[in-house]
């Protein structure tokens, strides 16, 4: 009656030391490390490994020992051996219990000391063996057996939750990087984009989503005023009608000109800036959006008018010179003949 109490009492003491050991910490080698040494302790092993199954790997590793040191466990020949029986036992969701009178005992031990005694061998679901070694028969009962494969299955949810732990902590980790890239990246992009004389836009749902210093500058408002706006603010009046109306069939996915010039609005509301539009269509945190660039021809335009004018004032006084000229050259014609007539001598030799 003794024994059996004590028999119970030290099963609960392992119960109650193994819940602790699997709640210790979400790091999944941690948590291994603190379950081996406290099963190894408790049951009195002479020394134990967990052995591991990746997610992508097909052999088990072993992945945290106590008695012994992992290198050493990994130089054995055996292992691959050893593999594929813990293979068909993690198949068979089997404990495996030998002594060393049985033939196959060796073939169990990664390891000979001389004090090999006994081996016990439980699955942790599809994920894990727990491998014992004791150095002294009969330690391991029928009742411990039983007990610590009980507690290998919530040993196989720790695992479960250390992994999902470590899946969210990297996705976390990759999302972070990925969100410092981008910015990283976004304010090269910026720079290069700041330093170009052109202005650059992005439109999403006629609002105004990024624009560079130029485009800014171009309508006379700063960056933070026109990011926000509605693009049509931008817009003198006359022009309107076609620039809304190329926007909308564009962004409906018709074959509209990608370039062509308009007047924008200059924020004192009555200058106009003439610009050379270039727009496509990109896509922008998930949604189809017009990205393009403008460049101010307005003096170039000036230019061309003033040129204009003054062509169209050389074609007047060309012809103006041209049609004065041909009166002259009647007029020395008419006064020839009239000396003919008069029998003297031709004045202009025309």
């Amino acid at each position: 009656m003794e024994k059996q109490s004590s028999s119970i009492i030290q099963k609960l003491s392992i119960s109650y030391e193994y819940a602790l050991a699997i709640g210790n910490s979400l790091d999944l080698e941690e948590m291994l490390h603190e379950v081996i040494h406290t099963i190894v302790h408790k049951t009195n092993a002479h020394r134990g490994i967990i052995w591991f199954k990746g997610e992508k790997e097909n052999d088990l590793q072993p992945i945290v020992s106590a008695g012994i040191r992992i290198e050493d466990v990994l130089r054995q020949k055996g292992i691959s051996s050893l593999n594929k029986r813990f293979k068909q036992i993690l198949k068979r969701q089997q404990n495996i219990l030998i002594n060393k009178d049985k033939k196959d005992f060796l073939r169990y031990c990664t390891i000979l000391t001389g004090k090999e005694e006994s081996v016990l061998i439980i699955p942790i679901d599809n994920v894990a063996i727990l491998h014992l070694i004791y150095a002294i028969r009969g330690i391991v009962d029928e009742g411990l057996v039983n007990l610590l494969f009980g507690l290998s299955q919530k040993l196989s949810v720790a695992i479960k939750a250390c992994i999902a732990h470590e899946k969210i902590v990297e996705e976390i980790w990759v999302r972070k990087r990925a969100e410092e890239q981008l910015k990283s990246s976004e304010e090269q992009y910026r720079t290069l984009i700041d330093n170009i004389q052109d202005g650059v836009f992005i439109i999403q749902d006629n609002e105004i989503k990024f624009v560079n210093g130029a485009f800014a500058r171009m309508c006379g408002y700063t960056v933070e005023e026109v990011v926000g706006m509605d693009f049509r603010q931008l817009i003198a009046p006359e022009d309107n009608k076609i620039v809304i109306d190329r926007y909308r069939r564009r962004q409906a996915g018709e074959d509209v000109p990608r370039e062509y010039e308009f007047r924008m609005l200059h924020k004192d509301g009555i200058t106009r800036v003439i610009v050379n539009m270039n727009v496509g269509l990109i896509t922008y945190r998930g949604k189809v959006a017009s990205m393009g660039t403008v460049k101010d021809i307005t003096e170039r335009k000036r230019a061309e008018e003033e040129q204009r004018i003054r062509l169209n004032e050389l074609e007047v006084y060309h012809v103006g010179t041209l049609g004065r000229e041909k009166r002259i050259i009647e007029l020395k014609h008419e006064v020839n003949k009239l000396l003919e007539e008069l029998g003297e001598e031709r004045k202009y030799g025309v």
